[in-house]
């Protein structure tokens, strides 16, 4: 967040809002009252930063209010952003024993609770900071996420047709999606945390074992969704920079380099999305050098789990009957869109084949609502294959972007 060290940098997607005489008039103990209240980061940087007086008052009660903020926009999202900061730190050794049950202590958290469990509590301002700094990125990565996954009508095409604000069921979806893919990079992609592993030394079994079990099979699919958008934006990425800059010189396919980079994780990701043209050629460069000495995981646990039951999924009874899997609301199980992929049936394979066309859209993140506005759970999920979109075709995508921006002045 801007203010939270002590620095001015502005958020450029949030605008910027004088408030109004009577706020800045209430007592400085009122005044942090409002900034508590604050649902997101950008809502307290844009008070923090409208005025001096608010300013003062956060900066008077930095710690609580930024723990406050951070919980309300979390939510029940708050353990897996702590297990990620904890993964971020995991100081591998040369034994794989000890690393795994270093690792099995991160990801032993309570999953879907607002509240934190004692070893992912993190209780002091720098911690905040560092979890609210990793948040940005989070939100920025987001916002391009949705941007490509609804810039096109999933069933006609239309551009820019689909892109409207997200509701806080969603947003804890995507969320909860990209914290536990960066904790997958963290503890099991070699050199996504910068330990230089060139071999595996955990196999499929393990992780299923102590991380993808511990998550429903549709929350799973969340996490396919977001490696589906990483690759395809990395392929294109990655093509366009090789073609003008550099001989391949790595025998690798875009392909096995794309899914490296995937690796590399979030924070890589958006320090090249944020850079400028030049700087972006240099970082493409240096990640794809990082990336000839990773192995990545993520896709072959996908596959290989892909097939059966997670072994940690001891509530689904609760949302399944003799009648087959059900929807049970916003908050709780899983979403529409997955039960109706799977045709309300015991169907528990995540990351197939049969459902790419859907993931291109991040169908599993989706509301009701926005799901019956688009029309799409009058259809059949195999009626989308024919409008799939060649999955590395980020160029198209964008210039369909431009078009829809020159639209919508129009």
């Amino acid at each position: 967040m801007a203010s939270c060290d002590g620095e001015t940098r502005i958020n450029p997607s949030i605008p910027f809002h004088q408030p109004s005489k009577l706020l800045e008039e209430l007592p400085t103990e009122l005044q942090r009252m409002v900034l508590h209240a604050s649902p997101t980061l950008g809502t307290l940087q844009s008070l923090v930063l409208s005025s001096p007086l608010y300013h003062q008052a956060y900066v008077s009660s930095r710690k609580s209010i930024l723990s406050t903020v951070l919980r309300n926009e979390l939510g029940s999202v708050w353990n897996d952003a702590a297990a990620r900061l904890r993964g971020s730190k995991f100081p591998s050794t040369s034994d794989p024993e000890d690393d795994l049950a270093e690792i099995t202590l991160i990801v032993n958290y309570e999953v879907g609770s607002k509240f934190p469990t004692d070893d992912v509590n993190p209780c002091d301002l720098p911690t905040l900071i560092e979890m609210a700094r990793f948040h940005w990125k989070v939100l920025h990565i987001m916002s391009n996420f949705c941007k490509h996954s609804l810039l096109f009508h999933p069933l006609h095409k239309n551009v820019g047709a689909c892109y409207q604000e997200l509701s806080p069921s969603e947003s804890r979806r995507i969320y909860r999606a990209l914290y536990r893919l960066e904790i997958f990079c963290s503890l099991f992609e070699f050199g996504g945390n910068d330990r230089g592993y060139e071999t595996s030394d955990y196999d499929g079994d393990e992780v299923q074992d102590i991380f993808l079990g511990k998550f429903g099979v549709w929350e799973i699919e969340e996490i396919a969704c977001l490696r589906d958008y990483f690759y395809r934006y990395y392929y294109s990425t990655l093509e366009t920079h090789i073609r003008q800059r550099r001989e391949f010189a790595d025998t690798r396919s875009y392909t096995e380099t794309a899914e490296s980079c995937v690796s590399l994780g979030l924070e890589r990701m958006y320090e090249l999305m944020t850079s400028t043209r030049s700087l972006k050629a240099r970082l493409l460069d240096e990640m794809i050098d990082d990336a000839s000495n990773i192995y990545p995981q993520l896709t072959r646990a996908l596959q290989n789990y892909g097939n059966r039951l997670p072994r940690g999924n001891d509530d689904l009874d609760a949302h399944t009957n003799k009648n087959g899997m059900n929807f049970l609301g916003e908050n709780e199980g899983p979403n529409v869109a997955w039960v109706w992929s799977v045709n309300n049936t015991f169907d528990m394979r995540y990351y197939h084949d049969k459902a790419a066309h859907l993931r291109f859209w991040g169908y599993v993140m989706w509301d009701l609502n926005r799901l019956e506005e688009w029309g799409i759970l009058k259809l059949k999920p195999e009626d989308f294959k024919e409008f799939h979109v060649p999955e590395w075709n980020f160029v198209y995508i964008a210039e369909a972007a431009r078009r829809a921006r020159i639209i919508a002045k129009l």
